[in-house]
């Protein structure tokens, strides 16, 4: 059974359970709400969730929650599905009710607002107090915001924000002004070429179009690919995805053009198996995309609305649209060899109505029981002998085949007798 954590356009929480078999009700899907905001409820104000990140800790798994009222929470998620609150704390510095991203680490909850306000809050398993903060400023109008695997680093992009990387741990180190003698030197150099201090990286603008027109910088979702850390997609306004490698200099390693068919690409999440991306766009597309050429190697159909928010896991994948439908894909992992054809495709398994708006969408990062797999269970019902049938049937066939050679001979030979 794969559990998620699915946050809504009214400020609700929802614990989603997908399992290969199906349960009393006759459905594979059980769909539990564990949190509401009174304030949505009751009408008062839109509150929306518009952050989630959950950390298996080996005891437990916690989450973190970013509220569009600038709330954050911190909560224990239990075994039997309820939601404790830990602690909450308020992001002073949100404007225009956005929060851009949100990761939980062992130590620390780290979110982001589009006017760049980056907060990090370090918490205590053992203590319900507030977690003490400390603060860094980013460039403003950004978009998306992601903590690497590892927690190590950090990217951002936006408009007009080229893409960057930054060290954790010196973001947030207190920084000594710069002796005059480099203010100096720096003031000739491009102002783009100037890091500032924990960045580690930032990306350089495309070049010039077919008539020597500046590209504009419209980056609308990133994440880091899994293996490994220093490589990241990105997707634009264009419908575009460039692959970046931080070792391979700063231009973009490969960009495949028109990945996102309508209004350029909306979510992009790096997959759990080798070479996997998976992009929406503003349109009802999802595709699975080889990060190796850019191929689009399957899409998912039926969906009737944008995918808003995608999660991946160790089993299915969950997608969250406009239509207020969660659905549940298969998932097919991209060839070993990028010349090989996929014998399956990914499809739609299941789909959830929710009377609201899915905003985002989280795996509760326990694994995935593979006993659980349909595929799996199918293959080794068919191992028992599965060329066995196969050649039967081709040999019916052939004696179907001689039987009616045999026949048509026969008449012809009668028919010249006569």
């Amino acid at each position: 059974m794969a559990r998620f954590l699915v946050g809504d356009d009214l400020g609700s929480l929802k614990i989603f359970k997908y399992s290969n078999e199906a349960g009393p009700s006759g459905s594979k899907v059980e769909v539990k709400s564990v949190y509401r905001s009174e304030a949505s409820f009751r009408g008062e104000a839109r509150i929306g969730v518009q952050g989630l990140a959950t950390l298996n800790t080996g005891d437990g798994v916690l989450a973190a929650t970013a509220f569009s009222d600038g709330n954050l929470q911190l909560s224990r998620l239990q075994d039997d599905d309820t939601l404790e609150t830990v602690c909450s704390w308020t992001e002073p510095k949100l404007k225009a009710n956005r929060f851009v991203g949100v990761a939980l680490t062992d130590r620390a909850v780290f979110s982001c607002t589009g006017n760049g306000a980056l907060r990090r809050a370090a918490y205590s398993h053992l203590s319900t107090e507030a977690p003490v903060q400390t603060t860094r400023g980013l460039p403003m109008r950004l978009c998306d915001w992601k903590l690497s695997p590892n927690g190590e680093h950090f990217a951002y992009g936006g408009e007009e924000v080229a893409l960057s990387v930054w060290d954790t741990e010196k973001a947030f180190q207190e920084t000594s002004p710069q002796p005059e003698s480099l203010n100096a030197s720096s003031k000739k150099r491009k102002r783009n070429d100037v890091l500032f201090p924990g960045e580690t990286w930032r990306a350089k603008n495309l070049s010039n179009d077919s008539l020597s027109l500046r590209q504009p910088i419209r980056i609308t979702a990133l994440d880091f690919i899994q293996k490994p850390n220093t490589s990241l997609a990105v997707g634009n306004q264009a419908g575009d995805v460039q692959r970046y490698d931080t070792r391979s200099g700063r231009r973009p390693v490969a960009e495949w053009k028109s990945i996102g068919k309508s209004g350029g690409i909306r979510t992009l999440a790096s997959g759990v198996n080798e070479n996997e991306l998976f992009v929406s766009d503003n349109g009802t597309n999802l595709y699975s995309v080889d990060l190796r050429t850019g191929k689009i190697l399957y899409g998912y159909h039926g969906i009737a609305a944008s995918v808003s928010c995608i999660s991946t896991s160790s089993g299915p994948l969950l997608s969250g649209a406009l239509d207020q439908y969660v659905r549940v894909h298969s998932v097919t992992p991209p060839p070993k060899d990028v010349k090989q054809r996929l014998d399956n495709r990914g499809i739609t398994l299941e789909r959830h109505f929710f009377q609201s708006t899915p905003t985002v969408i989280t795996w509760d990062k326990r694994p995935w029981s593979s006993t659980s797999s349909g595929v799996e269970q199918v293959e080794e019902e068919d191992d028992d002998d599965p060329d066995h049938d196969i050649w039967d049937d081709l040999e019916t066939a052939q004696d179907e085949d001689e039987d009616a050679d045999n026949k048509g001979k026969r008449r012809r030979t009668s028919s010249k007798k006569t």
